[in-house]
């Protein structure tokens, strides 16, 4: 899939936007493993102004794709103004932030250690990650930061409380890669 990608430079009195992602879902098209979203999905937005007691206009400029067979990339702006002291209420947004990702400390992560070498036209990598609990899961997400950088999770093993992690590692920028 086309992973979504924000602008809110437009924006007026906001310091500071946490967008939270709701644990996707894993499709399979034509053998390969995407992790996406189906039908809808709503992005809790956590908003930080620069002066609490005016109001916010937001502005959006986002990218995202569209996919069934194939994706489509699908650009929108959307804008809003939002009173002072506003709170959102709404049962869709409270059910996506129950079901985002979670941080290391919430999913019990004691260490973690990540070897990168260098392999052909990229780089191996290799990821232990030690929990506080039984590891069971047959699926691994690397977030790397960047639409430059494509990590792609090539075997998991999970053992106990470890797992061991092996990807790809594709860079696609111009100039040096800081790791």
């Amino acid at each position: 899939g086309i992973p979504p990608q924000f602008d809110w430079s437009g924006s007026k009195n906001l310091s500071n936007i946490k967008v939270h992602y709701p644990q996707p879902q894993i499709f399979y098209t034509f053998g390969v493993r995407a992790i996406g979203y189906e039908n809808e999905v709503v992005f809790p937005i956590e908003l930080t102004l620069r002066n609490a007691e005016a109001p916010v206009e937001l502005s959006l400029d986002m990218f995202y794709g569209v996919c069934e067979e194939v994706c489509i990339p699908a650009p929108a702006q959307l804008s809003a103004q939002i009173p002072p002291r506003a709170e959102a209420e709404a049962v869709p947004v409270r059910l996506a932030l129950a079901t985002r990702a979670q941080t290391a400390q919430e999913a019990g992560i004691r260490n973690h250690v990540c070897e990168i070498t260098p392999a052909g036209d990229g780089f191996n990598v290799v990821a232990t990650v030690q929990g506080s609990a039984e590891i069971t899961t047959d699926v691994a997400v690397f977030e790397s930061g960047t639409e430059e950088l494509w990590i792609t999770p090539l075997s998991i093993y999970p053992y106990g409380y470890d797992v061991m992690i092996e990807a790809h590692m594709a860079y696609y920028g111009n100039g040096a890669l800081v790791v």
